[in-house]
């Protein structure tokens, strides 16, 4: 009968689970003595590894010497490439350089052609004016006068009373030539030569003296007869003349294409728009243009080669021997 008290069996040592036997010397199996006289060539065996170590080397060797003979071979066709790519960036930088060296000189000769032409343009229109200087324009005169020449001259007869028929004599008087205009279009102008130069001078004077010319009911206006290019760059100069009629300045125009005007007793010139800010300073009357050009620089800039020649061809060299490097660097360790 269980009385409640437990108890714990012994616990039994370890070495009772383990067989162990002694193992005596006479039990251990004998193994051949080898002996200090004993040859290793009697061993089949041994010879077997040594055969096949020396295959292994052999082969080893001769994978080494292909895969040298291919990285030379390898190597020297790059190297090959390598040189005729040199040799054609070397010819394309030569042929770069003298496109460069021409189109620089071209660049030369097209400035100095631009300012030959400039010149002759300026000829060109200083001849044309200089052909009309004998002309005036009469503007204002209707459509509906169909003979402006006998208009030209009753007009210069009631102008100049006194003077002979001989002095007042025209060459020829026409309408600008250009379509008739349209109903409500302002009319052509009358273009009229005169054969003494003195005497369209004093048609002039007289025009300046009285802007309100009027004959036979007609209010007309006298201009000089001027090349189109001409009255381009006067119209050109319209901001200026503005800014001089709104601060009452007087000036006058200058034959072809310049605007004089007197400001303390000096006379002041002006012969293009991007002078004006200048000329308006002098005559008292600076910030008042507004959107001024600046000039353009003159000439161009010319072109210059941004790399550096790499030189001479370079052909292609066989790699050198160590002994040769060797030889020649003696020094080198």
């Amino acid at each position: 009968m269980a009385t409640g008290k437990t108890t714990r069996a012994r616990s039994q040592p370890v070495s009772k689970y383990f067989k162990s036997k002694a193992v005596t010397q006479a039990e251990r199996p004998e193994l051949p003595a080898r002996t200090s006289n004993m040859d290793p060539d009697s061993d089949p065996s041994l010879e077997d590894d040594r055969d096949e170590e020396m295959v292994r080397r052999k082969d080893l060797k001769e994978f080494c010497a292909q895969m040298q003979k291919f990285f030379k071979n390898e190597l020297w066709a790059l190297r090959k490439e390598v040189d005729i790519l040199g040799d054609t960036t070397d010819t394309l930088e030569k042929k770069a350089d003298a496109t460069t060296t021409a189109v620089t000189q071209n660049q030369d000769q097209i400035s100095l052609m631009n300012e030959k032409i400039r010149f002759l343009e300026y000829k060109v229109e200083d001849a044309e004016n200089r052909d009309r200087r004998c002309n005036i324009r009469l503007r204002g005169v209707p459509e509906t006068i169909l003979d402006p020449e006998d208009f030209t001259n009753s007009w210069l007869e009631h102008i100049f009373p006194d003077k002979p028929e001989s002095e007042i004599r025209l060459d020829r008087c026409h309408r600008a030539l250009r379509s008739k205009p349209q109903k409500g279009d302002p009319p052509r102008d009358i273009v009229a030569r005169f054969h003494h130069y003195r005497t369209k001078e004093e048609v002039c004077r007289l025009a300046r003296e009285d802007h309100s010319l009027v004959y036979d009911g007609v209010k007309l206006q006298i201009f000089q007869d001027l090349a189109p290019v001409t009255l381009v760059k006067r119209k050109a100069l319209a901001p200026i003349t503005k800014i001089l009629m709104e601060n009452n300045t007087k000036y006058r125009w200058l034959f072809p294409c310049a605007l004089m005007s007197i400001k303390n007793g000096v006379a002041h010139t002006l012969r293009r728009l991007e002078e004006g800010e200048g000329f308006l300073a002098k005559l008292g009357l600076s910030g008042l243009l507004q959107g001024s050009p600046v000039p353009s620089p003159a000439g161009s800039k010319n072109l210059t080669p941004v790399w550096s020649q790499a030189g001479s061809s370079r052909t292609p060299n066989k790699p050198k021997s160590s002994t040769a490097s060797e030889a020649k660097n003696p020094n080198k360790t």
